[in-house]
């Protein structure tokens, strides 16, 4: 069932994103042959690797693995993608602030003082 919502997912945002599978694999720090496997469901998908793939897609993971529990997915957190974007992350009771520069790079800011 993951993979085939993951499929789903690819078929669905591919074109919106303007992404072929050897630009989408490039940016998971995966090769085309992997996400592939992945979307064929030739390699079973895992948690660190549903995790990844959530985060690229800006998804809950569940909605690629339904049958996933609190304790595949603890610490689950969509990062921003675009730059100038942020979103405020709950760490130990402290509000963190993660936001992404125009190369990618994704700083976690701590509160101010």
């Amino acid at each position: 069932m993951a993979a085939d919502n993951l499929r789903a997912l690819w078929e669905a945002r591919k074109h919106e994103l303007k992404l072929t599978q050897t630009e989408a694999a490039a940016k998971l720090g995966w090769t085309q042959g992997a996400l592939a496997q992945y979307l064929n469901n030739l390699t079973e998908l895992n948690p660190p690797a549903v995790i990844k793939l959530a985060n690229f897609f800006g998804v809950d993971p569940r909605d690629i693995d339904p049958a996933a529990t609190d304790t595949d997915f603890p610490c689950f957190v969509t990062f921003p993608s675009e730059s100038g974007d942020s979103v405020t992350i709950d760490i130990c009771n402290v509000k963190w602030v993660a936001s992404v520069n125009d190369d990618g790079v994704i700083t976690l800011t701590p509160p101010k003082k």
